[in-house]
């Protein structure tokens, strides 16, 4: 990758992560002191964006505190990192950054399963019922990220535990977790959109049927095409609009990204594409 890009990439991702924290910690302030938006919803929405807070708060540290991303500063003699000079505070830093990173995925995972649940199951659901979302949204990283740190204090315990040249295969403990969170929620995704599609398209044939009925139906069938025609893009825009106000809450462009990641070291073009779209999203979804 061309590194010219590095720095704008770079810029991009600061200035997203720090606009996004001061957004939600309007945002949260908000929820919080007015009564009437106290719900169980909405304290899923909460616990979402203290995730996303606590991603952007470890992105912005990390960054101020690494140098180059790799390691701090009295690791670096004569403009090269040693891997002898380590310190167990910066090795916390990156486990918090990790943590805080697949906390946040799962979390977005929470919400497309709570609005899953809330659709679905609704009859066999107590919708007040957030205990177990919670447990999950904050627990299930726990193993993962633990699982990863021992791993890499037992087989790769270098500089600040930020690259993964020795053993590459060490990150994907963290990659496929999320990778499958991102995929079961595009499945949520894909059956919700589905669903919403057939209730709009049942909605637009009750009203067909309604005139279809009626005795002059025959006298005026040319306004009443027109008329299913305006349904029919009315139904279209609606669920345009519905599918559009899911794909940020359930993360759908992550799959996206998924597949560009592919082209990571072998298309220069594509990857910097990737992670340019992937830090200007990442930084600033939660706004």
């Amino acid at each position: 990758m061309n590194c010219d890009w590095v720095p704008v990439i770079k810029r991009i991702s600061q200035v997203g992560y720090s606009v996004s924290f001061v957004t939600l910690v309007i945002a949260l302030f908000i929820l919080i002191s007015i009564k009437k938006l106290r719900c169980p919803r909405n304290t899923l929405h909460m616990h979402l964006f203290v995730s996303f807070m606590c991603r952007a708060f470890m992105a912005l540290l990390k960054d101020s505190l690494f140098i180059e991303g790799v390691g701090l500063s009295q690791s670096v003699v004569d403009g090269m990192f040693l891997n002898e000079i380590s310190t167990w505070e910066c090795k916390l830093v990156t486990s918090l950054w990790q943590y805080f990173l697949v906390a946040n995925y799962t979390w977005i995972l929470m919400e497309g399963l709570y609005l899953h649940n809330l659709i679905f199951l609704a009859p066999f659901s107590d919708s007040s019922a957030i205990t177990a979302y919670v447990i999950l949204g904050w627990g299930c990283p726990i193993p993962v990220v633990g699982s990863w740190v021992i791993a890499r204090a037992l087989l790769d315990d270098s500089l600040c535990w930020t690259l993964h040249h020795n053993s590459p295969d060490l990150f994907l403990i963290i990659r496929i977790p999320i990778i499958l969170s991102i995929v079961l929620n595009f499945l949520f995704f894909l059956n919700i959109v589905r669903v919403l599609l057939l209730k709009l398209q049942s909605a637009v044939s009750i009203e067909t049927r309604k005139y279809s009925n009626h005795v002059i139906y025959v006298m005026v069938c040319n306004l009443i095409r027109k008329y299913v025609m305006g349904c029919f893009q009315c139904f279209l825009r609606k669920w345009a609009k519905s599918t559009l106000v899911l794909v940020p809450l359930f993360g759908v462009h992550y799959m996206l990204f998924i597949g560009m990641s592919y082209y990571i070291g072998r298309n220069p073009v594509i990857e910097v594409t990737w992670l340019f779209c992937d830090q200007l999203f990442a930084s600033s979804q939660q706004e």
